[in-house]
């Protein structure tokens, strides 16, 4: 579901479909699975790697952030990601070449400036992307008053980098109507999200915000909710505002 607004990706809906090299994200995932999420920017796609398959070097025209789901790459040059890990660089950063686990590998690609582009990289040397875990970082609690009630807890993934947030919520958790000051994408990855006018947003579907869109509030499910936000040119921030001037998907 698109408006100017917003866009509701419910990813159950979005087909597979193999890259062959002439889409994105271009020639290097020739051959993997790809599910097209949302085309605005950030543009997300979702990438499925057969068993031990591989991908050259390569290189991205703009920013990106990788956001492992489910098995392991292992990269030249770099000590490779697992599930939870969140890995990014600058646009033209080359990239070693891939090999997926004997389990496959998934995950998303969030391109800040849009849906993320790649060629095979010609550079002799590559450089390494940065990685970070949730497992490794700290955490701190939302206390932003009455306006998120009870509080949530969140996790910055690419300090230094992107703006890419692992939040959690508890159940029934009500977050008062707001905007953004930059364009925004949520990625739910545990449990539900209500938003008046938009609908209920599920376990894998995504969320497409434009910058100053009013909206809310955001209700929580009943067992809590898990998400990543990743939020274009300034930091995850959030702008308050009185629940009868939140704005409708109309």
């Amino acid at each position: 579901m698109t408006s100017n607004q917003y866009v509701h990706a419910a990813s159950r809906d979005i087909d597979w479909v193999p890259s062959r090299g002439a889409d994105s994200p271009g020639v290097p995932f020739a051959g993997a699975w790809v599910r097209h999420l949302v085309e605005q920017s950030p543009g997300v796609l979702e990438i499925k790697l057969c068993a031990e398959q591989e991908v050259p070097s390569h290189v991205f025209s703009t920013q990106v952030v990788m956001l492992m789901t489910e098995g392991a790459i292992l990269i030249d040059g770099e000590h490779g990601c697992t599930a939870g890990d969140a890995r990014w660089s600058e646009a033209g950063t080359p990239s070693g070449a891939w090999l997926a686990s004997p389990e496959g590998a998934r995950f998303y690609l969030i391109g800040m400036d849009g849906p993320p582009v790649s060629e095979v990289s010609s550079s002799p040397s590559c450089l390494p992307w940065q990685v970070a875990s949730p497992r490794d970082l700290a955490w701190s609690e939302l206390a932003m008053g009455e306006s998120i009630a009870p509080p949530g807890r969140s996790c910055p993934l690419c300090e230094g980098g992107p703006s890419v947030t692992l939040l959690v919520f508890d159940p029934r958790c009500v977050i008062k109507p707001h905007s953004h000051p930059g364009n925004i994408v949520y990625i739910m990855l545990e449990g539900t999200m209500e938003v008046p006018g938009e609908g209920v947003y599920e376990t894998g579907d995504l969320r497409w915000g434009a910058r100053g869109y009013e909206y809310g509030p955001e209700i929580m499910g009943t067992v809590g909710t898990t998400m990543i936000a990743i939020q274009k040119d300034v930091p995850l921030a959030v702008d308050w505002v009185d629940a009868g001037s939140a704005a409708s998907s109309s």
